[in-house]
């Protein structure tokens, strides 16, 4: 579940926050940051097979699938960590240290009781109509 904290701040200190943190990952959106929660191994091995399955169907397309550690802006002031996300815009991948992909083209949530009422709300209505 992801926890929020109270205080608001810009998109600029969420990144550089987010971008120092050694042991969470944060979310953000309008000016609150959230903090990641650790997932079961029911939840990381389904993301997993999702994440094998569609790099498989994607093999050297225009397309690419990236695991949970990349962040994903979906308007100017929310950024995700979906658990799977795939990108078709080169400019998401080519830049060597980029790490938010800007044009996502699937975006997959594995939900789970803690998480489901968040990811199919806010997190859900927030996300932007893909292509």
């Amino acid at each position: 579940m992801a926890v929020q904290r109270e205080r608001w701040i810009s998109p600029e200190e969420y990144l550089e926050i987010d971008r120092a943190s050694i042991d969470v990952k944060y979310e953000y959106m309008d000016g609150h940051m959230y903090a990641m929660s650790g997932g079961t191994v029911n939840h990381a091995e389904i993301a997993l097979n999702v994440l094998i399955t569609l790099r498989a169907h994607l093999g050297n397309g225009p397309c690419h699938a990236f695991s949970s550690d990349v962040r994903v802006q979906v308007a100017e002031k929310k950024y995700y960590y979906p658990d799977v996300t795939v990108s078709c815009n080169t400019e998401d991948w080519q830049q060597g240290t980029n790490d938010i992909v800007h044009t996502p083209r699937l975006v997959v949530e594995v939900l789970s009781p803690s998480t489901e009422s968040f990811d199919r709300g806010k997190k859900f209505m927030n996300l932007p109509s893909m292509p």
